[in-house]
């Protein structure tokens, strides 16, 4: 089709607008026509729309190609588009031609499903998925979105607050509760399963109907994959924008020095996070013996497998995990601290520890001739701070309380350092597990994680150069190498930061609730803002303005508290003033 450049711009414009609000319509149906009870009609006009929506995609698809330049690069980049497109297509005419009787047959195969319900799913599923395609490719090449100029920050923010706000419209819908809960509270679990927290001020198992506790654990699927892969996207997405020093700072943080296979690794961190939850909802599987939720066995062993490689802590046990058959099921607890460390250690040290064990094999079992592989210094002081962190706080944990057992003692030592599951009543504990508590959290998990924290490294980082300026060192140095001063820096000051935070949530929760012991706000503001999600049992008994200030700490924390206030503080501009030094007295 011969057509100007600019008129072929407001084409391509006008399609993606359509394409985005038939997705976006479609969706809403679907929405309404599981959170709501509709009527039989109300499920036929909603199946009408969808109907719809997916002829308007077809015929959008058939436009496209019409204002392409080169078919051929058209369809080796839309090819998913196209595949959609097709079956669409396909399940339109399916519909018109054998309606009735496909929907008897699906009636008699699932007698509790609506059939129109299941038709409503696919295809407002799959025009959720395309439009998202869209989305993605036209915020990478269309000036029009503009979100190519967004920094990788704000691009964090927008996503975590976008991720609660969705999941707080659909936590509100009926069917997702199984008792009344306020908009408050729901935007405090959406937040909370966003930012893989677990903190939450209503039962989950009591609060929630199936379908509002599927909608939780997709937030927390989306919110541990957003920890790992947030960078990847933009990266893939939006690195068209991105200034040559940003990539630079974008290699670095991914911990890959070729920037040309962040796609593949994108694709790596998906399939390592499934593989890993399916194994781990295995052993959930084959260790669970509790009669009780013997019914519910495959769907909790899921649940649990993402709540816990995610970091979430949040359970379905309706009272939490104080249970005996709980406490004594070693293979359980097994089960969740494989998960708890591997979603902490972070996926560049997960993806380098597994290079080199390929690489022995090949070397040692295949007889390959190749080139030996060492961990990188980032993944040996990973593996050294999370053993250490857990042997040290298993110690602590027996001395405190004997009577907790060496079983018990290693699993707080797992989890009250970044997912927030207890087997214990954390509000019974003493002083001495409160305080190692605190300091677990606030270290956290590792870089690239679903943990919390200042980050292990971070705080790594900050004793070696304590170290080095005690021994009046010339050099940060670790594990034979050397490095620029301002990894220190930036420790120090991702410490001083989050501390002074901490200081400052805690203290405008202590004038907010000044009938609440201060030891246990503190350890609820702690809490939040590492994203662990451990209580003392105050956060049903926090007030609105409480509540808001905890959820906005966790969302601060899962961002990261440099990378939240590098988006909100302008950058110094480079002049070429140099002023003379001089001196402060410290000490």
């Amino acid at each position: 089709m011969n057509l100007s450049d600019k008129t072929q711009k407001r084409f391509q414009i006008a399609l993606d607008l359509c394409l985005f609000a038939s997705a976006l319509v479609g969706f809403g149906c679907l929405m309404a026509d599981l959170g709501w009870n509709l009527s039989g009609r109300g499920h036929e006009v909603a199946f009408g729309i969808s109907q719809g929506v997916l002829a308007l995609f077809v015929l959008q698809e058939l436009v496209r190609p019409l204002l392409a330049d080169n078919l051929r690069q058209y369809f080796r980049t839309r090819w998913p588009e196209l595949g959609l497109a097709v079956i669409f297509a396909l399940g339109l005419a399916l519909v018109r031609v054998y309606g009735d009787q496909f929907s008897e047959a699906l009636q008699v195969r699932f007698p509790n499903m609506h059939p129109l319900r299941f038709m409503l799913a696919c295809v407002s599923g799959f025009g959720a998925v395309g439009g998202f395609l869209y989305f993605l490719r036209s915020a990478r090449s269309s000036g029009w979105l503009s979100l190519r100029k967004i920094s990788p920050s704000w691009s964090l923010i927008i996503g975590f607050v976008g991720l609660s706000t969705i999941g707080t419209l659909l936590l509100m819908m009926p069917n997702c509760q199984a008792q009344p809960v306020g908009w408050m509270d729901c935007w405090f679990v959406s937040a909370s399963a966003s930012c893989v927290t677990g903190l939450t001020t209503v039962n989950t198992a009591a609060a929630w109907t199936p379908l509002g506790q599927v909608i939780i654990l997709l937030l927390m699927q989306l919110g541990g994959l957003g920890v790992m892969t947030f960078t990847y996207f933009i990266s893939l997405f939006l690195s068209g924008g991105l200034l040559l020093g940003d990539r630079v700072v974008l290699r670095d943080l991914l911990n890959e020095d070729n920037i040309g296979v962040i796609g593949q690794m994108l694709l790596l961190v998906c399939g390592a996070t499934f593989l890993i939850e399916a194994l781990g909802a295995a052993w959930f599987y084959f260790s669970f013996d509790m009669a009780a939720y013997a019914d519910d066995r495959l769907w909790f062993s899921v649940f649990h497998s993402v709540s816990a490689f995610c970091n979430a802590g949040f359970t379905l046990f309706a009272d939490d995990w104080h249970r005996t058959d709980i406490v004594r099921n070693l293979g359980m607890q097994g089960s969740l601290m494989f998960l708890i460390v591997l979603g902490g250690l972070g996926f560049p040290a997960l993806k380098n520890a597994w290079d080199v064990g390929r690489n022995w094999v090949a070397r040692k079992i295949l007889r390959r001739q190749l080139q030996r592989l060492q961990w990188t210094p980032h993944t040996r002081l990973v593996m050294w701070m999370t053993a250490g962190l857990i042997v040290v706080g298993t110690l602590i944990f027996y001395a405190t309380d004997a009577q907790r057992g060496w079983s018990t003692a290693a699993f707080d030592a797992v989890s009250c350092r970044t997912a927030g599951f207890s087997i214990e009543n954390v509000a019974a504990w003493g002083t001495p597990a409160v305080m190692l508590t605190l300091f677990l959290m606030f270290v956290g998990g590792s870089p690239g994680g679903t943990g919390g924290g200042v980050r292990t490294t971070t705080f790594a980082v900050a004793c070696l150069n304590a170290w080095q300026m005690l021994t009046q060192k010339s050099q940060l140095t670790l594990f034979n190498r050397s490095y620029e001063a301002t990894l220190a820096q930036r420790a120090f000051a991702v410490i001083f930061l989050s501390a002074m935070y901490i200081f400052i949530a805690s203290a405008a929760l202590i004038v907010l609730h000044p009938q609440l012991p201060p030891l246990d706000l503190l350890f609820e503001a702690t809490s939040a803002f590492t994203t662990t999600g451990l209580s003392r049992g105050l956060t049903a008994q926090l007030g609105a303005a409480g509540k808001v200030i905890v959820i906005f700490t966790m969302i601060i924390g899962r961002v990261g508290i440099f990378a939240f206030l590098l988006a909100l503080v302008p950058h110094a501009k480079s002049g070429r003033v140099v002023f003379p030094k001089g001196t402060i007295l410290l000490s």
